[in-house]
């Protein structure tokens, strides 16, 4: 399965979100290739989010698998904190898994 996301990995999304508010965020791509195996097996797509529930996770996408993060925040008042974990009861968020 081919696809072509119009985020490159890493993408920074710069947004602000007022106190109360929510924000959702959707990934979008476009399946060039919806079955590349060579043996005719079935291709999934299926995103997922990890390693960002934990108050442990310190470093962003960097440094061993017990603290690395992959999603990093800003609380921005009259100064900057950074956070690399949300408290959220799940480890992992997945989207609807596709078959082809």
């Amino acid at each position: 399965l081919l696809l072509l996301p119009a985020l490159k990995s890493n993408t920074l999304i710069d947004t602000e979100i007022d106190q109360g508010d929510d924000i959702t965020l959707i990934l979008e791509g476009d399946v060039t290739d919806p079955s590349n195996s060579t043996v005719g097996a079935v291709s999934t797509l299926q995103v997922s989010m990890t390693r960002f529930n934990s108050i442990t996770r310190t470093n962003f996408n960097v440094g061993t698998a017990a603290a690395t993060s992959y999603l990093e925040w800003s609380d921005v008042d009259t100064s900057t904190t950074n956070f690399t974990w949300v408290e959220y009861p799940e480890s992992t968020v997945k989207s609807t898994s596709y078959q082809s």
